[in-house]
């Protein structure tokens, strides 16, 4: 019984995962969302990247909108 539900639990576990994982790509095709360049709007992306520039963070944020 008990490796049934280690089995179970595992499972569990990697559907989760997948999810966890795939839901910001579903997301983003799903909406048909693109990324906010700096042409759409200059001040908007500038005030964010120098945010992100302050905050340390590794990766630039990226902002997105729909078409």
């Amino acid at each position: 019984m008990l490796p049934w539900v280690f089995g179970s639990v595992a499972v569990l576990f990697g559907i989760a995962g997948a999810i966890y994982w795939t839901y910001s790509y579903w997301k983003l095709r799903w909406d048909q969302l693109i990324p906010l360049r700096i042409d759409d709007a200059p001040a908007v992306v500038g005030y964010i990247q120098d945010l992100s520039r302050e905050a340390g963070l590794a990766h630039p944020t990226v902002l997105v909108w729909n078409r």
